[in-house]
């Protein structure tokens, strides 16, 4: 079994990516950062708690704690998250199909995951997932970028963000403020 063909565990923390195929646009309206979050929500927020996400034109990134019990939503039952990242997968590229009038898979068959151990691994896949668009020079700050979490988390208005925890690993909200602001090396953050 390939490592990024893993099951995933109940308990564990994962940082979670995937990209069209060829580098492709998976994002191509506005709309579609919206339905995208819509669709995941809909397959997936019964099996993950998700802590931070970036949609960047052509990828994504997620950080997500499968759920130690997982929830029952719509008689879903099946634990098997990465089957419903699969029906994610589906629905949201077939809805890009029909929208750009396209055929064959949007999205790289295999996502990748890997597993996060420890806190500290934890703040550096947080930073690096906000910090995307950055790297990818679609903007010039974190905080500027619509597409990410980062400004969700700051918010005062309700979210499923578990704003709280995130904070804790951070040592508060400014401490998740500081280190975002920090200049971290990008050797430091490869994943």
């Amino acid at each position: 079994m390939n490592k990024n063909d893993q099951e995933l565990l109940q308990g564990l923390h994962y940082h979670i990516y995937n990209r069209g195929i060829g580098i492709e646009k998976i994002f191509f309206r506005e709309r579609n950062y919206f339905y995208f979050l819509e669709k995941y929500d809909k397959y997936l927020s019964a099996y993950l708690e998700t802590f931070s996400y970036c949609l960047i034109p052509n990828h994504f990134h997620l950080l997500a704690r499968v759920r130690d019990s997982i929830l029952q939503k719509d008689g879903i039952s099946d634990p098997d998250v990465s089957e419903q990242f699969r029906k994610f997968f589906i629905s949201y590229s077939m809805s890009i199909n029909k929208q750009e009038q396209r055929k064959g898979s949007l999205f790289i068959k295999n996502f990748k995951r890997k597993v996060i151990l420890d806190d500290n691994y934890i703040r550096r896949a947080i930073y690096y997932i906000h910090n995307n668009p950055v790297h990818h020079k679609l903007c010039k700050n974190i905080e500027d970028y619509k597409w990410s979490s980062y400004s969700g988390i700051l918010s005062d208005k309700p979210s499923k963000l578990p704003k709280q925890k995130i904070f804790e690993w951070f040592g508060g909200r400014q401490g998740f403020i500081d280190f975002h602001k920090e200049n971290h090396s990008e050797e430091e953050y490869l994943f």
